[in-house]
């Protein structure tokens, strides 16, 4: 438990150029046995020479209600910074949380959830997503 501790709580130093942004719904046990669906965000970001490193794992109520809290950092240390580009799903929740702990970094929807939306929508005869 320690080390989750300490991985949670430790100091961003370097900046990340790139930020990939992913939640995806698990079911999660809870006190007394009960199962639930949860929203589960994980970060990664990305050095100037490519090198991937998960900055953040975090657990919501749902896709919608992400915070990036842990991506702010400790109030005695540097958070995230040197944000240039985002790559992550087009969940309100998720660009409204980008937004609140990012300077305008540059965004994009990810190819595959973009391709993914198409599909289903072509399947039951809707209008393809908007492309952005």
């Amino acid at each position: 438990m320690r080390a989750l501790t300490a991985f949670a709580e430790r100091r961003l130093e370097e900046p990340y150029p790139y930020l990939i942004l992913d939640a995806r719904t698990e079911k999660v046990r809870e006190a007394g046995g009960v199962i639930r669906s949860q929203a589960v965000l994980i970060a990664i970001g990305l050095h100037e020479g490519g090198r991937r490193e998960v900055l953040a794992v975090d657990i919501g109520e749902s896709r919608e209600s992400i915070e990036l809290e842990g991506l702010s950092g400790p109030s005695e240390g540097p958070g995230l910074h040197g944000v240039e580009f985002v790559v992550s799903d087009d969940h309100a929740g998720l660009k409204k949380a980008i937004t609140e702990i990012l300077t305008d970094p540059a965004w994009q929807r990810c190819y595959v959830h973009f391709l993914r939306s198409a599909l289903v929508k072509k399947r039951a005869g809707l209008p393809p997503p908007e492309s952005r």
